[in-house]
């Protein structure tokens, strides 16, 4: 039977039309997922299958957090299945930097040209901290300029403000909770730099021509 899965403050609360189960973060010892469904076992043996809800077919960092503080084991069949490419996090550490070695100066120098110093725009770059997730966003006086006050970027299971989309993002499908390590499905967009450039002067520019005028 299927289930709508939510967070509490120590537990799952998984809901139906007429009945709602909770179940603590601590009584749970695996979770698999396969991008529509969660499949949770309790330390007494019981399964319990849960749709995703509101979260689309990308888990949450709610969900990544409570995986890591209570030592679930997790996997994610549907990323294990199709990814290309999983990594560890040292190594997404270092395809991270690569890409932003690329990617960041780049940018800096088309806006400084394009927006100009009179504009007082600037770039900087914005990290998920779980997901070691990198963000692009044009900045005017400290503040994000964007299409509006509250804009946001929506990629996979994250939001982040920014005018600029994702660049490079390690979504984990794999928690091993007895050794407190995990794979990840490494996502990195335009990692040459002709393509790169070809992105962000077409961003830049859209971002010019739209809000600027010029």
């Amino acid at each position: 039977m299927s289930f709508n899965l939510t967070i509490g403050k120590d537990r799952f609360i998984i809901e139906k039309r007429f009945s709602k189960k909770e179940v603590l973060f601590t009584d749970v010892v695996e979770i698999t997922f396969n991008g529509h469904l969660f499949r949770m076992t309790t330390r007494d043996g019981k399964k319990i299958e849960t749709k995703t809800g509101p979260f689309s077919s990308h888990v949450p960092d709610a969900i990544f957090d409570v995986i890591r503080k209570n030592n679930i084991a997790f996997r994610d069949e549907e990323a294990l299945e199709n990814t290309t490419k999983v990594v560890t996090t040292e190594e997404l550490e270092k395809e991270v930097e690569k890409v932003e070695a690329i990617v960041a100066p780049l940018s800096e120098k088309i806006v400084k040209e394009r927006l100009c110093d009179a504009y007082g725009i600037e770039l900087t770059t914005l990290y998920e901290d779980q997901f070691v997730s990198m963000f692009f966003c044009l900045l005017k006086d400290g503040k994000p300029v964007t299409d509006l006050p509250d804009y946001v970027v929506y990629n996979h299971h994250s939001l982040a403000p920014g005018s600029f989309d994702l660049m490079t993002v390690g979504i984990l499908c794999k928690w091993d909770a007895t050794k407190n390590a995990g794979l990840y499905d490494l996502t990195i967009e335009m990692t040459d730099r002709a393509a790169c450039e070809k992105y962000v002067h077409e961003t830049v520019g859209e971002f010019c021509e739209k809000y600027l005028n010029r």
